[in-house]
C-alpha cells in the first residue's frame, strides 16, 4: 500500500469542512469541494441509532477521496464505549488523522492511541501514520490539558 501523496502538517491546512457521517450525499458533495482537510464526524453530527451506518459510509468515502486530500473522522469520546468499533471501521491507509472529542484524560487519549496502534500493525500500516487530534470541550479536559 502506497503513501498517500497528500500528507503535511495540519498548521499547513487552511480549510477544514466538517460533514455529518450519516449523510452519503453531504460525504460525496464534501468531497467534491474545495477543502484542503475534510473531518467526517461520526460523534454528534451522528444519531446514536445511524452510528453502525454511518461508519460504513465514512469508511468508504475515506478509501475514495483519501488519497487526494487529508480525511479526518471525528470519532465518538472514549466514555461512550463506541469509539473501539469507530476506529475499527476507520483505520486504513487514506486515514490522515482521527479526531478525538472532549479529551479528559490522559487514559483516554492513551486508550485511542493503543487502538489506533493495534490497528495499524494488525493492518500492516506504519505505526503512528494516523495522526491523532485532541479537542479538549469539557473544564475538566482543559484543567488537565497539561
Amino acid at each position: 500500500m502506497g503513501e498517500p501523496t497528500h500528507r503535511r502538517p495540519e498548521s499547513a491546512l487552511r480549510s477544514w469542512l466538517f460533514t455529518p457521517g450519516s449523510d452519503a450525499r453531504k460525504l460525496s458533495k464534501a468531497a467534491a469541494g474545495d477543502a484542503d482537510a475534510l473531518i467526517f464526524d461520526l460523534e454528534d453530527a451522528v444519531a446514536e441509532s445511524r452510528k453502525a451506518e454511518a461508519r460504513l459510509l465514512v469508511a468508504e468515502e475515506t478509501r475514495r477521496c483519501g488519497k487526494d486530500r487529508p480525511v479526518y473522522v471525528r470519532v465518538n469520546a472514549v466514555p461512550t464505549g463506541l469509539i473501539a468499533d469507530d476506529l475499527a471501521a476507520i483505520c486504513m491507509p487514506e486515514l490522515a488523522g482521527v479526531w478525538l472529542p472532549k479529551a479528559e484524560t490522559v487514559e483516554d487519549v492513551r486508550h485511542t492511541d493503543d487502538l489506533l496502534t493495534k490497528l495499524e500493525a494488525e493492518r500492516s500500516m506504519p505505526v503512528r501514520s494516523v495522526n491523532l487530534l485532541l479537542s479538549f470541550e469539557t473544564a475538566r479536559g482543559v484543567e488537565d490539558a497539561y
